[in-house]
């Protein structure tokens, strides 16, 4: 049997993670979900996702602190941030930290699911 794709969403917006957590379900994902940065450095490196998608800006700790930390740990996740900041300054911030790629809120759930296919399609080739 295949072993699904693991991802962990991280976003304060209760409605963007139901929406994605459903709709990445019914993909055939995995999926674990935090509303909170507090914390979730340790989660994601005990569930070993293989992609993580983090909202840039939320209370506490922002996806860019976490994504930092999950670097800085060695975590072997593909890091998609989420942002509605739509300025190139956040998303070359975010590529030179490690992201793999960055979506701009609001998106189209297609962008989504695309995104997430080919991160999963180049992890493999690896």
């Amino acid at each position: 049997m295949k072993a699904k794709t693991r991802l962990y969403l991280v976003d304060d917006d209760e409605l963007i993670i139901s929406m994605l957590s459903r709709t990445l379900k019914n993909e055939g994902y995995e999926v674990r979900a935090e509303t909170t940065g507090k914390g979730v450095v340790e989660k994601i490196m005990s569930w070993s996702p293989h992609v993580v998608m983090l909202d840039i800006k939320m209370p506490g700790k922002s996806g860019l602190d976490i994504l930092q930390e999950l670097k800085a740990a060695d975590v072997d996740a593909e890091v998609i941030m989420l942002t509605s900041d739509d300025t190139s300054e956040t998303a070359v911030k975010a590529m030179k930290l490690g992201a793999s790629d960055y979506l701009i809120k609001p998106f189209n759930i297609d962008e989504v699911k695309i995104t997430i296919k080919n991160i999963v399609e180049k992890r493999k080739l690896k």
